[in-house]
């Protein structure tokens, strides 16, 4: 669970995490600063939130044997003493301007969604909740009314979410606890990993959703996109210098995750932003025709 912690020192954590990055690698200072307001606004937000906690879903291990994540998008955004219109109406108005000041080629589209909420022309819980359960044609109809193409409007809404996913899931997580859980996609949502680490004796190797960032156990034998195990077919490499920093690649399905070596650091990473410091590798393995596991904002560097 969340440690107690302000919304104050939550963003205040991650602008000093983003500087350090910043100044150990100097060429991504303009990516550090640009989502700067948005994961500072983001980490204040999720502070903000109680535990999200009931109720809570069935557990069934039998589902989850088979490889099915244990929450559907309903145990997500149906929370007790949640009001998700008037979440997402206040998440609107510390983020978009964030997004504004950090990612000036998205202004129109800010501005565009900014009015469809204001003019009453976007449902964003509705929309949300289409997106996240996969009704595209039902999302796309949505987009297409406010103004703005699916994948806009998609990029937006999650960051509008994004604390509210992860607090929910911090729950969530709670009922995996000792459970086996063998698959490459996330156990509380069935999301892929937007990245990897490793800590503990012998180097326990961990992922990181992308959606609602669970952590869960992984082996580090095995891709986590297709599950190849041949390891002929399974790569690593990293930059000269820094080989605590590394991506892991699959030549079968010619996927690749970005993984940090976590062991013997002074202090864990700051997990809200440590994917962003390892931005470098996404570049390197883009360069090289691979595909990240998981689409994220900071990784669209093609």
């Amino acid at each position: 669970m969340q440690q107690d912690i302000s919304p104050t020192e939550a963003a205040e954590k991650v602008r000093q995490a983003l500087e350090a990055m910043a100044r150990q690698t100097p060429a991504l200072r303009e990516i550090m600063a640009a989502f700067r307001p948005l994961k500072e606004g983001q980490a204040a937000l999720k502070a903000s939130l109680p535990a999200l906690d009931s109720p809570m879903p069935g557990l069934d291990p039998a589902r989850l044997a088979q490889g099915e994540p244990l929450a559907s998008t309903g145990d997500f955004l149906a929370c007790a003493g949640l009001d998700l219109p008037a979440f997402l109406e206040r998440a609107a108005q510390a983020l978009l301007p964030a997004l504004e000041t950090g990612f000036p080629a998205l202004a129109a589209d800010v501005t565009a969604l900014r009015a469809a909420l204001e003019k009453k022309g976007l449902d964003a819980a509705s929309s949300l909740e289409a997106l996240l359960a996969g009704r595209q044609d039902d999302f796309e109809r949505r987009a297409s009314q406010a103004g703005l193409s699916p994948a806009s409007l998609g990029f937006m809404l999650l960051q509008l979410a994004k604390p509210l996913l992860e607090r929910r899931a911090e729950s969530l997580g709670l009922l995996l606890e000792g459970l086996d859980w063998r698959q490459g996609s996330c156990p509380v949502c069935g999301s892929l990993p937007e990245m990897a680490y490793l800590e503990g004796t012998g180097g326990q190797r961990w992922l990181r959703c992308s959606l609602c960032a669970h952590h869960w156990r992984f082996s580090r034998t095995a891709c986590p996109v297709c599950g190849n195990e041949d390891q002929n077919q399974l790569e690593f490499f990293y930059a000269e210098g820094r080989e605590s920093e590394r991506v892991d690649s699959c030549r079968q399905c010619r996927n690749y995750l970005i993984t940090l070596d976590a062991r013997g650091q002074d202090k864990p990473p700051v997990w809200e932003v440590a994917a962003l410091g390892l931005v470098h590798l996404d570049l390197l393995a883009q360069q090289r025709g691979l595909t990240p596991a998981a689409w994220c904002a900071w990784n669209q560097v093609g």
